[in-house]
């Protein structure tokens, strides 16, 4: 039987034989993280156009942040203001280009991330797939 997570609201549409709240930490934490990669994915097929995809992105990131960080989206938002002031954004299109595999750092790093939980193995591919499409520019 085939599991995902869906939003608060939705459970008062869905039969409810059908829906249920998480007493298994272990599985919200897996199906958070694999909503994460849903929401990727239909951000993409979207051609990165639609504004709704952004948002259920930014939902899913925020939830995540918030459970297994306690960090709010004003904490990212502040963040995320600095890096851009200190380091600049993305979106001048710059391109640093050498010799070797430039996805190398990135793989180390996912490694790192998911080697003590296998769960998040599926998230470092999802990152690894958007990061080598990304390079193909």
């Amino acid at each position: 039987m085939a599991k995902k997570l869906i939003r608060d609201s939705l459970a008062d549409v869905i039969k409810h034989d059908k829906v249920r709240v998480f007493k298994d930490i272990e599985e919200y934490e897996t199906l958070l993280k694999n909503k994460l990669i849903e929401e990727l994915d239909e951000l993409k097929e979207s051609e990165y156009t639609d504004v709704t995809e952004y948002a259920d992105v930014f939902e899913v990131l925020e939830t995540l942040a918030e459970y297994f960080g306690n960090i709010t989206f004003a904490d990212i938002r502040e963040e995320q203001l600095l890096k851009v002031k200190e380091r600049g954004g993305f979106t001048s299109g710059v391109v640093h280009t050498y010799d070797g595999d430039t996805i190398q750092p990135f793989e180390d790093k996912i490694k790192q991330m998911t080697k003590d939980n296998p769960n998040d193995m599926e998230l470092g591919n999802k990152i690894r797939e958007l990061m080598l499409n990304e390079t193909k520019v």
